[in-house]
């Protein structure tokens, strides 16, 4: 039930039905505010959001560009289908798009397969794949029952899309095994940055020359995340007499365990827990800081399917430390914006920090680097790469 698109016929109107959206916190939520900002000032679409009515969602959509239609849902995306395919359906009936344009493949794609096929309309849509939603988990009964509930809707709602957008060549290949996908339906389109929000300000002339070395973490506090591991290799560091602090910002119900390590390794004085900071402050934090990392490791379904924050560091001129899993090789230009290390092994992780610290060449080198690499990892970028993949250059 749906229609291939037109090479050279540029969608004028889009919807978007989008379960995680603004004023939402996390990364799909920021991946289409930032890609629909790109698409409707470059490209001048009509496009309208269907989103989750949440606390200040007012706020927000008073101020933005296109039109949000908010809808009162439960959280959990299973519960919330029904809802979720009949305002699909209403927006249809009421102005019937070009193209569906949907960020997460359930609710958002399954709900607009579904909506589609009983409609009967012709529309097509595409879907934005991020790597932790394609992985379903069986440790539970509940993810038991979803994996089993959803397993044919998840394999209809991909085979009937007209095209899917992996953030990683790591989230292409979980969607090439998984559900045998022509090559020629996945297109890479990895998430980008916002130069103009990360290059407001310069970071301090020779920072990377000061005797005390200033290393940050700005994420999710979840276990896979993998802040204790760079605890740990920080104590031997400091036990060696490098001279360091490291700040990490965010929240999460890691945070408990996380506390309790570094108290273990009486490396208090070292570390401070920042919680949630403001965007001013986090891109301050990013230029005044030597080096970045976040040593992600796969957990069960826990991945890292790109690692946004690596470009946002390198938009501030600031080199990476990434743990070698998921879709972060794809963010890290190894050896030249920042450097992989294998996320479970101390020893290499305390070694790898340690030669970086102690060469500032290495790291100012990098830092230039960083300023190049995200030129061409920008949100025009990857709108660009979307727009030409459905309509031609």
């Amino acid at each position: 039930m749906k229609t291939r698109l037109n090479k050279g016929m540029q969608a004028k109107k889009i919807l978007v039905p989008s379960f995680d959206f603004k004023p939402q916190l996390g990364g799909v939520a920021h991946y289409a505010q930032e890609l629909l900002l790109t698409f409707q000032k470059t490209y001048h679409c009509d496009i309208t959001v269907i989103a989750r009515e949440l606390p200040n969602s007012t706020t927000y959509d008073q101020t933005s560009p296109f039109r949000i239609v908010r809808i009162k849902t439960p959280d959990m995306a299973l519960i919330a289908l029904p809802q979720w395919i009949w305002a699909v359906q209403k927006m249809i009936k009421e102005n019937p798009p070009d193209l569906i344009f949907c960020p997460l493949w359930f609710p958002d794609a399954s709900a607009t397969y579904i909506a589609t096929f009983f409609l009967g309309q012709k529309i097509p849509y595409v879907i934005a794949a991020h790597a932790m939603e394609l992985l379903e988990g069986h440790d539970t009964l509940k993810q038991t029952l979803r994996k089993n509930l959803l397993s044919s809707l998840k394999t209809a709602t991909f085979k009937h899309s007209q095209k899917i957008f992996p953030v990683s060549n790591y989230t292409a290949q979980i969607l090439q095994k998984q559900m045998n996908i022509s090559t020629e339906k996945i297109v890479v389109a990895s998430n980008g940055v916002n130069l103009q929000t990360f290059m407001q300000t310069s970071p301090p002339v020779n920072r990377f020359l000061r005797p005390k070395k200033r290393l940050l973490t700005v994420t999710r506090l979840r276990p896979y995340k993998g802040v204790d591991m760079v605890l740990r290799s920080l104590a031997g560091l400091i036990r060696q007499g490098v001279d360091l602090h490291y700040n990490v910002v965010g929240v999460g119900a890691d945070l408990p365990r996380l506390q309790q390590i570094t108290a273990d390794l009486n490396i208090q004085s070292h570390v401070s827990f920042l919680g949630s900071l403001s965007e001013k402050e986090i891109i301050q934090l990013y230029q005044d800081s030597d080096l970045f990392i976040l040593l992600s490791r796969h957990e069960g379904t826990d991945v890292e399917g790109f690692g946004l924050v690596f470009l946002e560091a390198a938009a501030c001129g600031l080199p990476s430390l990434g743990g070698r899993s998921g879709g972060i090789p794809d963010a890290i230009a190894e050896g030249k914006t920042g450097w992989l290390v294998t996320p479970e092994s101390l020893p290499a992780i305390e070694k790898k920090i340690h030669e970086l610290l102690t060469t500032p060449n290495l790291l100012s080198e990098a830092s230039q680097n960083c300023l190049r690499h995200v030129q061409q990892h920008t949100w025009s970028v990857t709108a660009q790469k979307i727009q030409e993949s459905l309509y031609g250059s």
